[in-house]
């Protein structure tokens, strides 16, 4: 999947749980529904396990944290547009790590 890739049949509620990601609320993508195993809802809702990581470990580190949280406010903003654009989205420098593995 590359970067702003556009996908034609993505349902609403795809969409719904892709933008929800964003916002701190990935984990219901991860429920068990009809669109759970859709890979655009899989790179939305890893985007979105992500950004909230690297936001809870930045968050401890002062200066560092409060200007990376500026960034990840940046990425979140792109990510839901992506979502609700009906485009996968790749957070540049860190969207190689694949949380999802884990769970999914």
């Amino acid at each position: 999947m590359e970067n702003n890739t556009s996908v034609a049949s993505i349902s609403g509620k795809e969409k719904a749980f892709a933008i929800i990601a964003y916002i701190g609320l990935w984990w219901i993508g991860m429920l068990p529904t009809s669109v759970r195993e859709s890979a655009y809802l899989k790179n939305h809702v890893n985007n979105g396990i992500t950004l909230s990581v690297c936001a809870t470990i930045l968050a401890c580190i002062p200066v560092l944290g409060w200007i990376a949280d500026v960034a990840i406010a940046v990425f979140i903003v792109l990510g839901i547009i992506a979502a609700a654009t009906n485009k996968y989205f790749s957070i540049p420098l860190i969207s190689k790590v694949d949380f999802i593995k884990f769970y999914w």
